[in-house]
């Protein structure tokens, strides 16, 4: 692997935090791999911008004589530090998957001296992003779960106009799963469907009760969906 024979360095964490900051908001995103996108100008005419890989510009910005980073890229950087830094005590009690230990790992540290950390470091802006999607997503559905009850009979019709509170896509189902939360009672309804529902847009539904689930949430089955215009 080409990382074996990479010069030896010992870069401070936030500034390669700063630098995967910088990466990510250069190309407008994360690039695994050299990319080209292509877009249409003025009719017939394409233009071509290449995207870099992020792992690349961060070595550029890191070994370059002036730090190119920003005082906000820092701030961002030192954000994204903090929150996988309040994860060691999930770290702790194995509770995060291999990616999230990693950047636990990373985030802990004073200096950084691998190649393969620096590269992890690189996605870790737009996982960050996606990280507090995900957790402010849990959050809201253990407060609705808290304050739901049961509603109807397994057979029954349900209607109601609800919230999307979640929306999580399952590769072994092929289909995503919905929490949604019922605007007038507070009460919480799951079903799947095959398309993603936006977090927090107000839907109306209807459906049959398939069965109550996780204590006190209403399972549907035979849903159909119409989104509210003015959600």
């Amino acid at each position: 692997m080409a990382y074996r024979n990479s010069p030896s360095f010992s870069w401070p964490t936030e500034k390669v935090f700063a630098a995967a900051v910088l990466a990510h908001r250069t190309n407008d995103g994360y690039y695994k791999t050299e990319a080209f996108e292509y877009q249409s100008l003025n009719g017939d005419k394409i233009d071509t911008i290449k995207k870099s890989r992020n792992l690349d510009l961060m070595r550029q910005y890191l070994t370059s004589e002036e730090d190119p980073c920003t005082k906000e890229d820092y701030l961002y950087a030192k954000t994204i530090i903090d929150y996988y830094q309040s994860k060691l005590l999930d770290l702790m009690s194995g509770k995060l998957n291999t990616y999230s230990q990693a950047a636990c790992h990373a985030a802990n540290k004073e200096t950084i001296t691998d190649l393969i950390e620096v590269g992890l470091i690189a996605s870790l802006p737009k996982a960050y992003k996606s990280s507090i999607t995900f957790d402010s997503m849990l959050e809201k559905k253990e407060k609705a779960f808290s304050q739901s009850r049961y509603i109807g009979s397994v057979g029954e019709t349900y209607q109601g106009k609800v919230k999307v509170i979640s929306s999580v896509y399952s590769q072994k189902w092929f289909r995503h799963f919905h929490t949604v939360q019922d605007i007038t009672t507070g009460n919480v309804l799951n079903f799947s469907s095959a398309n993603a529902l936006e977090l927090d847009k107000e839907i109306t539904i209807k459906g049959k009760i398939k069965d109550h689930v996780n204590g006190n949430a209403t399972r549907l089955n035979y849903v159909k969906i119409s989104v509210d215009a003015e959600s």
